[in-house]
């Protein structure tokens, strides 16, 4: 048996969401319900059963004017070679108590920074169904300023680059990426944290 995962019904995904990138505010009703619909799965069975999508905490980084990104490898061998703009990972509620201690491990694990939950700014939920991956997870995506210069960023074995919001455009970027590059929502954000 595998680690149990937190999952919400993609019966009420799809009746809250629509296609592609839903810009939706943390206290709102839609997430309220959609919280309240989770339940843990076993990793092995939620990774193949389109009744359920893993919730998947996603953070994109800002660093000055730049947006972190990688090329994926690892154990996901359906993302290989595609770019991403997404740290993170699965929310388990039964570890982390709520989505903001998911955001504070992963991120700690992945690029070795400390952080807290009021670090964060939540952008929305995407909600696909184009590939395989994406109809059996639910992103919420987060994005994370660092303004401290003087920090170093580990990168887990990630080849790890900075690129401009325009260069992003030109890369050949996973689903997700790709959904939120074209949301809008990093030219929002980079003209809110850097003015």
């Amino acid at each position: 048996m595998s680690e149990p995962l937190t999952v919400v019904p993609n019966k009420i995904a799809s009746e809250l969401l629509k296609e592609g990138y839903n810009f939706v505010k943390l206290n709102s009703a839609k997430m309220k319900k959609l919280l309240e619909s989770s339940m843990y799965m076993d990793r092995d069975k939620a990774e193949t059963d389109e009744n359920y999508r893993q919730l998947v905490v996603y953070v994109t980084v800002f660093y000055d004017d730049f947006v972190l990104t990688y090329r994926r490898s690892g154990s996901e061998k359906r993302l290989h070679d595609l770019y991403t703009i997404g740290l993170g990972g699965h929310v388990n509620f039964v570890v982390d108590g709520c989505y903001s201690s998911a955001l504070i491990r992963e991120i700690q694990e992945e690029l070795g920074i400390s952080t807290s939950a009021e670090d964060y700014y939540f952008g929305g939920i995407i909600y696909s169904n184009k590939t395989a991956v994406d109809r059996v997870h639910l992103g919420l995506h987060f994005v994370l300023p660092i303004y401290d210069e003087n920090v170093e960023i580990s990168d887990e074995g990630y080849d790890l680059k900075l690129c401009t919001i325009e260069e992003l455009k030109s890369l050949n970027l996973e689903q997700w990426s790709r959904l939120v590059v074209d949301s809008g929502v990093l030219d929002k954000s980079l003209r809110y944290f850097y003015g």
